[in-house]
């Protein structure tokens, strides 16, 4: 056996959190919950989706303007009619809202935009 201050690895006393570097005692910690992260998973990628339709209904103005030949003021109906959904349900979610929750809102609002 050599005479070294060193212990063998499978003989070492695990180290106090509070003894590790402030690096080594975060790392053990989780940021999102597992039980969380399908929900997370889905909520990122239904706001990429929405953020996608959003920045999608600039160049559909100008490819309908050459599809279908036509000016490009009558081309930004599309936008119009775009951003008017968003003016014409802030009634209903508001009402909805009251009277069941912000949570069951938003999963009813992804819920419709899954539909289509």
């Amino acid at each position: 056996m050599s005479n070294s201050p060193y212990k063998s690895p499978e003989k070492a006393e695990p180290v106090p959190k509070a003894k590790l570097a402030p690096e080594e005692a975060i790392s053990g910690i989780s940021i999102l919950p597992r039980q969380y992260l399908l929900p997370f998973i889905l909520t990122n990628c239904c706001f990429t989706l929405c953020g996608f339709a959003s920045v999608f209904t600039t160049p559909l103005v100008k490819l309908f303007k050459q599809v279908f030949i036509i000016m490009t003021s009558q081309a930004s109906w599309l936008q119009f009619a775009f951003y008017s959904g968003y003016f014409c349900m802030a009634p209903p979610a508001a009402f909805f809202i009251r009277k069941f929750s912000d949570i069951g809102a938003i999963v009813i609002g992804f819920a419709f935009y899954a539909i289509g």
